[in-house]
């Protein structure tokens, strides 16, 4: 949220020198919850924005389906 207004910048410079289209989206934090509950407490599976980084809190995940969810994540961004 700090750097959003260079966002905003960083945009308008792009169309000003042609480097192609706007990249109009801010920075977004996503976090998997497991079902039932009631979104308490640490998120397992995190997803950073800013960094671009997903980090991982629980043992008991099955890391390939965390994997596997952060392919689908990139995808439909």
């Amino acid at each position: 949220m700090l750097l959003s207004p260079l966002l905003l910048v960083y945009n308008l410079a792009s169309l000003v020198g042609g480097y192609g289209g706007p990249d109009w989206h801010l920075p977004s934090r996503t976090a998997w919850r497991p079902k039932g509950g009631l979104g308490l407490g640490l998120a397992p599976v995190k997803f950073y924005g800013m960094t671009d980084k997903y980090k991982v809190r629980s043992a008991r995940l099955d890391l390939r389906v965390v994997y596997a969810q952060g392919v689908l994540h990139e995808w439909d961004g």
